[in-house]
């Protein structure tokens, strides 16, 4: 995982603008923090309802196929080129 530069913006946002935004922020009491053990997670105090949505497995042995294929290619493509060079395997 990894953050964008408008991940960061937004986090930056919501922090200093001291914002709450459903699904992505909330502020809460110190009362709040005390019952949970102060555990400050963010998972404890902001619910995501998205859903992941995934690519078929279909799709995916298709794509794999032919990035297989191009690998391949490759490979010989070097293959031949590291032999006119002289490079024996």
């Amino acid at each position: 995982n990894y953050l964008t530069n408008e991940n960061i913006k937004k986090i930056f946002d919501a922090y200093f603008g001291w914002k709450e935004i459903e699904g992505f922020s909330k502020i809460i009491t110190i009362e709040e923090a005390r019952e949970n053990n102060y555990n400050l997670s963010p998972s404890r105090y902001v619910s995501v309802d998205e859903k992941e949505e995934f690519q078929p497995v279909e799709d995916i042995l298709v794509e794999l196929g032919k990035v297989e294929e191009e690998r391949e290619r490759v490979d010989r493509e070097m293959k031949e080129i590291l032999t006119k060079i002289g490079f024996e395997w």
